[in-house]
């Protein structure tokens, strides 16, 4: 029974009425927010490891643009939106590390224009490595959270554990100056850039088809096996929610 209907029958048989419940419906941010992290953070590993460009203090400020609006402006807001959408983990990950992009963009920004300079990553730079002690560690304690069995998967474990140990060793490579570090850092973080994507096509793909289409990974069989329909969501049937249709 909708809202609205059952309002105009507590009115009808005399007594209080009843509240109406209107609901605002919203897409999955998340799946927005795992591909800008999985763009911005592809970026930026590759470069690292050095698969293209070269890496020294000039490549970053031809793409920390990108970095910057994909990784950080559009996290940022997939992780207000998912405030509203009572996802826990998305928002509050998805804001602190488009937190960081933006400021990473800036940084680079400050760099393009010979406001600053960036030493290369082979130089000790502990007042950018303390930058990861806290993402390393929020990150790392939201792959506890994704172990839930109600809410969470083993991809996004995936890629939340290899991401926050990922921002301890690059803490460690900034640190000491030490390439190796940060090498090892990059592969994990591409590790948890792949897993981002997985876990946004994941979401993405059972949000149109309402049933499993790339296996969720939860702890039950049946939410790994592609067809399986997990809800049947509530729907509003004449029209938009809180839209009301016709004459009471």
């Amino acid at each position: 029974m909708s809202a609205i209907t059952a309002t105009e029958t507590a009115r009808g048989n005399g007594s209080a009425a009843a509240p109406g419940v209107f609901l605002q419906p919203i897409a999955p941010p998340v799946t927005l927010g795992l591909w800008g992290f999985f763009g911005s953070t592809m970026v930026i590993s590759t470069w690292i490891l050095g698969w293209w460009g070269h890496p020294g203090a000039t490549d970053p400020g031809y793409f920390f643009v990108f970095n910057g609006i994909l990784g950080g402006a559009v996290q940022f807001l997939a992780g207000i939106w998912s405030f509203k959408a009572r996802d826990y983990v998305a928002s509050s990950l998805l804001t602190m590390w488009g937190t960081f992009w933006m400021a990473w963009a800036i940084l680079e920004a400050l760099a393009a224009t010979h406001a600053i300079t960036i030493p290369p990553l082979t130089t000790s730079q502990p007042g950018y490595a303390v930058w990861f002690i806290p993402l390393g560690t929020f990150t790392f304690l939201g792959s506890v959270a994704a172990l839930s069995k109600k809410h969470g998967n083993l991809p996004l474990w995936l890629l939340l554990f290899t991401v926050g140990v990922g921002s301890w060793l690059f803490c460690i490579g900034l640190w000491t100056g030490v390439k190796t570090w940060t090498d090892v850092a990059a592969w994990f973080f591409i590790v948890g850039a792949c897993a981002a994507w997985y876990v946004g096509a994941m979401t993405m793909l059972r949000s149109a088809w309402r049933r499993v289409i790339l296996p969720i990974g939860r702890f039950n069989r049946a939410s790994n096996i592609p067809g399986t329909q997990l809800e049947y969501p509530v729907e509003y049937p004449a029209g938009d929610p809180g839209v009301r249709q016709g004459q009471a």
